[in-house]
């Protein structure tokens, strides 16, 4: 018979006791209810493996594209630029990532400016 530690279990954040599918599920409903909380309508993307996970829409209609990222800094720098880039087609739809590190801060890469639209990057053309 296989007995778990129940107390052991429940002092544990939620993200330590998920298995990795587990934990970037949790990690991209975690960042849907920070999205809400700060003012914005979200919705999911239901594609397994689009350019990103979260549609963020501003009270004045600005849409935002979010790819979401759990980063753990167990023993690493605490850097998330250094672990995690946007591909080339995410820089081209202007996608950010909202990166979410085991401690449940939450950053935005590249920053979201408020005031100004911004130009999607355009990627590097190969030679």
């Amino acid at each position: 018979m296989i007995r778990l530690n129940i107390v052991a279990y429940r002092d544990m954040p939620e993200y330590e006791v998920l298995g990795v599918n587990e934990r970037g599920a949790w990690t991209e409903t975690f960042c849907a209810q920070w999205l809400i909380e700060r003012g914005y309508w979200v919705s999911r993307n239901i594609a397994h493996d689009g350019p990103f996970d979260l549609v963020a829409v501003d009270k004045a209609g600005k849409v935002i594209l979010f790819d979401v990222k759990y980063v753990s800094y167990k023993g690493r720098r605490r850097d998330a630029s250094s672990f995690r880039a946007r591909t080339d087609l995410q820089k081209v739809m202007g996608v950010h990532l909202l990166v979410v590190d085991n401690e449940g801060n939450v950053s935005i890469e590249p920053p979201v400016s408020g005031e100004e639209d911004e130009e999607p990057e355009k990627p590097k053309s190969k030679k």
